[in-house]
């Protein structure tokens, strides 16, 4: 499963919510200060294409001061990744069977 090293989420998200996230994808989430997230954010994106900056993370890094840093629990973290693998393995299973039942 690949993972973004930092996301950002404005708070309107909800706190409850950004918890979860960092516990459900293992990675640290930084809540922004900012209050017009979706306009920083098509900034952000304007200005990686237009070559202002090599990527989104060195935008955020540059444009986005502030904010709480939220870290996962390990714990939940595990138990999401093993819901994962298993539901991974269920789509294998389910797939040959809806395979058989439609040829």
């Amino acid at each position: 499963m690949s993972k973004f090293k930092v996301l950002f989420f404005s708070l309107l998200l909800g706190y409850q919510l950004t918890v979860h996230s960092t516990d459900v994808l293992g990675v640290s989430v930084i809540v922004s200060a900012a209050n017009e997230m979706a306009l920083v954010g098509s900034t952000m994106m304007a200005l990686t294409a237009g070559g202002v900056y090599k990527d989104l993370n060195e935008a955020s890094q540059k444009m986005l001061k502030g904010g709480k840093r939220i870290e996962p629990d390990k714990t939940a973290t595990a138990v999401h990744d093993n819901r994962y693998l298993f539901f991974k393995k269920l789509e294998k299973v389910l797939g040959r069977c809806t395979e058989n039942t439609l040829n």
